[in-house]
C-alpha cells in the first residue's frame, strides 16, 4: 500500500469515526439532557477523542509497517541483483584468470623448447670446435714429423758422404801402405820370409765381431702419476729395461735392425708401424707412446745425437752406441 491510499484510508476512517462520535454524541446529549450536569458531558466526550486518536495512531502504525514491508522487499530485490552480478563477475574472473593460466603454460612449454633446442645447437658447436681441433692437432703432428723426417734424410746424406769420404781417404791410405810393404817385401831376403811365416797365427787372420751396444730406458716415467696402473707395471724400478747391452751387427745394419736383434735375444715387445718415412716404434715392452701426454714417446740417439730420420734409415758401425730413451715431449 502506498502512503497516499494509506492517508485516503485514515481520513476515511476518521471521517467515519467523526460521524460516530457525533451520532453518539448527540444521543449522549439527549440522552445525558435528562439529568446529567454538563461536566459529565464534557468527560464522555474526551472519552471518546482518546479512543478515536488510539484507532487513528493504530492505523497509522499499520500503514506505516505496511509502506516498510515494501521497501524491505525492494532492497532484498536489489540485494540479489547484486549479488548475481557479483556472482557472474566472478565467474568472469575465474574463466580469464584459468585461461591467463594456459597462456602462461604454453608460453614456459615454448621458452622450455627454444631452450632445449639452444643447448643441442650449442653442443653441436661444441663438438664441431673438437673435431676441427683435434683434426688440425692431427695435421700439425704430420707436419712436424714431415719435416723431422726431412731433416733427417739431410743430416743422413750428409753422413753418407763423410762416411763415402772416410772410405775414400782409408783406400788411399791403404794403397799407399800395400805400396810401401811390397817394397819392402822385395827387400827382405829368404830368411826373413821364413820367420814372417813362423809368426803368422791362423787366429789373427779371423775377423773380429762387429759390436755396438744399445740401451732402452724409460726412467722418466718413475713416479709419474698420470700414468694409469697397467702402464705403471711395466715400468722398470731402475728405470732401464736393457743396459748397454752388446749386439753383434754384420754389414748393412740399421738402428731398427739392432733394435729387433735385442728384442729377439731378451723377449720383451716391440710395436711397430710402417710409414712413408720408413719404421716408426710407437711401443717398447707394452710402454706405448702418449702413455704420459699427447706428445710423449720413443726417441733414440746414436753416439748421443738424436738423428731426425727414421730409425730403419739410419745405419750403425762397430762400436755405436745406441739408446731408446721414453720422453714427456717430442
Amino acid at each position: 500500500m502506498t502512503g497516499d491510499a494509506c492517508i485516503d484510508s485514515i481520513s476515511g476512517e476518521t471521517g467515519a469515526a467523526t460521524g460516530s462520535c457525533s451520532a453518539i454524541g448527540n444521543n449522549a446529549d439527549g440522552n445525558s439532557a435528562a439529568g446529567k450536569n454538563e461536566s459529565a458531558k464534557r468527560g464522555g466526550a474526551a472519552r471518546k477523542l482518546a479512543a478515536v486518536c488510539l484507532v487513528l495512531i493504530f492505523l497509522l502504525c499499520a500503514c506505516i509497517m505496511s509502506g516498510c514491508g515494501g521497501s524491505s522487499d525492494g532492497s532484498s530485490s536489489g540485494d540479489k541483483e547484486q549479488k548475481e552480478k557479483a556472482r557472474q563477475e566472478q565467474q568472469k574472473d575465474a574463466g580469464s584468470s584459468a585461461e591467463n593460466k594456459k597462456k602462461e603454460e604454453k608460453a614456459a612449454a615454448e621458452k622450455a623448447k627454444q631452450d632445449a633446442l639452444k643447448k643441442s645447437e650449442a653442443a653441436k658447436k661444441e663438438a664441431a670446435k673438437k673435431e676441427a681441433a683435434k683434426k688440425a692437432a692431427q695435421e700439425k703432428a704430420k707436419k712436424k714429423a714431415a719435416e723431422k723426417n726431412k731433416s733427417a734424410e739431410g743430416q743422413q746424406d750428409k753422413q753418407n758422404q763423410q762416411n763415402q769420404q772416410k772410405n775414400t781417404n782409408s783406400k788411399k791410405a791403404s794403397g799407399k801402405k800395400s805400396s810401401s810393404k811390397k817394397s819392402s817385401h822385395n827387400k827382405t831376403n829368404g830368411q826373413t820370409k821364413k820367420k814372417k811365416s813362423q809368426k803368422t797365427d791362423p787366429k789373427k787372420r779371423t775377423p773380429k765381431k762387429k759390436i755396438c751396444k744399445i740401451t732402452i730406458e724409460c726412467k722418466v716415467l718413475r713416479g709419474q702419476d698420470d700414468l694409469d696402473p697397467g702402464t705403471k707395471s711395466l715400468v722398470p724400478s731402475d728405470g732401464y729395461i736393457i743396459k748397454k747391452k752388446k749386439i753383434e751387427i754384420g754389414s748393412g745394419e740399421t738402428v731398427y735392425s739392432v733394435l729387433t736383434k735385442a728384442r729377439d735375444k731378451y723377449g720383451f715387445a716391440l710395436n711397430v708401424e710402417n710409414t712413408q718415412f720408413g719404421k716408426y716404434i710407437a711401443g717398447i715392452a707394452g710402454i706405448e707412446e702418449k702413455a704420459c701426454g699427447d706428445e710423449s714417446g720413443w726417441k733414440y740417439k746414436v753416439n748421443g745425437k738424436y738423428p731426425n730420420k727414421s730409425c730403419s734409415a739410419i745405419s750403425v758401425s762397430a762400436g755405436d752406441v745406441i739408446v731408446w730413451v721414453y720422453v714427456l715431449e717430442a
